[in-house]
């Protein structure tokens, strides 16, 4: 498994910003390794449903800006469903 391939698994696992740092560390790996591989598997998901994002000394997966419509779209239907009898029950005990 390559290191791209390890940090991916790790972001999709954690589903939240990891530091850089913290790759650095778990993995056992230089800060310019770490990098490398994250140039890597930013390249190989260019074009995908998933991308790489950076923020600061964080990254993470998230979706492409081209997906945002539609998941506002799926977003806005869960938010409309009326509440199931059970959950009408906790928030009347709420």
């Amino acid at each position: 498994m390559t290191l791209s391939q390890k940090i991916e698994a790790l972001l999709f696992f954690r589903n939240e910003p990891v530091e850089i740092a913290w790759l650095m560390k778990f993995l056992n790996c230089a800060e310019d390794e770490v990098n490398q591989a994250l140039l890597a598997l930013e390249a190989s998901l260019s074009g995908r449903g998933v991308v790489l994002v950076r923020a600061g000394d964080e990254v993470q997966l998230g979706t492409p800006p081209e997906a945002a419509e539609l998941i506002e779209q799926i977003t806005k239907d869960e938010l409309g469903k009326e509440l199931s009898k059970a959950s009408l029950e906790t928030l009347s005990i709420i």
